[in-house]
């Protein structure tokens, strides 16, 4: 797709950022300017507009259009168990503390929190890690995982828990035999894990 704007945009663009900012809370003006003109030139080529003040006009008469636009420009990339290391120390270092604090404390709420959680996998996986720590004892505990994300989009695919198979590279075939189903041509988490974490809309 051939660009529709040009560095003489330098000013308007400035505008457009402080207007998305303004309006929704969402703070691009920081972002890489050759992702965000890329980004935007999607939606610009998509809602029909031509320029960027056009789009800003475009944006007052629909403001839906804001929720797309974060969901071009926001970077989704994640995985199961995308950091492995991180995940290993989790389980070697911290949860073995953590679990030992709560019984001498006589505690049974286990939280946590994952943010940008994308389309769920760290949420799913930090799930999938204390039930495989906890094994028998996790009914012991009353365990929530707090996943939030700036995209609508990205948290109703989470909320859905259903992947595709390349989405699951990063698991152990028996977390994928233990935790997920089969479904069509997909896998969907089970709902013993699902009904650890609890998705909301944060930016």
């Amino acid at each position: 797709m051939a660009s529709m704007v040009t560095g003489g945009d330098a000013t308007a663009l400035d505008s457009l950022l402080e207007k998305v900012f303004r309006d929704t809370g969402y703070d691009f003006r920081e972002y890489k300017r050759g992702t965000v003109t890329r980004r935007l030139e999607r939606r610009l080529y998509a809602t029909g507009a031509k320029t960027y003040l056009d789009y800003m006009e475009f944006l007052d008469a629909h403001p839906e259009e804001y929720y797309k636009l974060a969901d071009d420009i926001i970077i989704k990339v994640s995985g199961f168990f995308r950091s492995p290391y991180t995940f290993q120390q989790v389980a070697r270092l911290v949860l073995p503390e953590l679990v030992a604090y709560k019984r001498k404390q006589g505690g049974r709420r286990l939280r946590m929190w994952s943010a940008g959680c994308a389309r769920g996998e760290e949420p799913y996986s930090i799930a999938i890690l204390l039930a495989e720590f906890l094994g028998n004892r996790r009914q012991n505990f009353n365990i929530s995982i707090y996943a939030t994300d700036i995209s609508r989009q990205a948290l109703q695919g989470a909320q859905a828990g259903v992947y595709p198979p390349i989405d699951i590279n990063g698991l152990a075939l028996t977390a994928l035999k233990n935790y997920f189903t089969r479904y069509d041509k997909s896998y969907v988490v089970n709902s013993n894990i699902k009904q650890m974490v609890s998705f909301s809309y944060f930016d």
